[in-house]
């Protein structure tokens, strides 16, 4: 009897490298259909810079549209600067490449995160109103930006040390590619 063998690769990994926006749209544009034509594995990258830092611009620019006195820019100096409140807006340039299984692990913890942060979305007015009596002096915009600040630095950490256990850590895209081939086949 012949040995059945899976032609089907099999491969379940993460990756971290350092890229951008370029990066990541190559990823998504080029290399993933690729790897799509050879095997059914699931491939999934993700930027940390899109899922933290885009939002909290947003976020931060909003807060800054309601003062009526300036920008982002200005918000997060004026912040800094006169109630030490530092906000780190700079991209972080990392991606992480699921693939496999932990895309499924990658689902679950998403889920999670979203439900949780609606549950703190929820609460987060609650909060803010109880402890606006405890910083009076504080202005308003500058207690919403401290909190936004916290939920992002506190969600941020949470991914970080979900998606770095058991992490390889590749120089480039080329670095990527050669061991996302190692690993395909298992």
């Amino acid at each position: 009897m012949d040995k059945i063998t899976n032609t089907s690769p099999n491969f379940g990994s993460k990756y971290l490298l350092k890229g951008g926006l370029k990066e990541i749209n190559q990823l998504r544009n080029e290399i993933i259909p690729t790897f799509k034509l050879v095997t059914k594995s699931p491939v999934f990258p993700i930027s940390t810079d899109e899922y933290f830092k885009v939002p909290m611009r947003k976020s931060v620019a909003e807060i800054a549209k309601q003062t009526g006195e300036g920008g982002a820019e200005w918000l997060v100096q004026n912040a800094e600067r006169n109630y030490g409140v530092k906000v780190n807006l700079k991209d972080n340039n990392d991606i992480f490449v699921f693939t496999g299984k932990d895309t499924l692990k990658l689902g679950k913890f998403m889920r999670q995160r979203q439900t949780l942060a609606g549950q703190i979305k929820t609460q987060f007015e609650i909060f803010k109103n109880a402890l606006s009596l405890t910083f009076a002096e504080t202005p308003k915009h500058i207690t919403n930006l401290k909190f936004l600040n916290k939920y992002i630095e506190k969600e941020q950490n949470k991914f970080y040390k979900f998606a770095s256990k058991d992490c390889k850590k590749v120089n480039n895209m080329q670095d990527l590619l050669v061991n996302m081939a190692k690993d395909n086949y298992k």
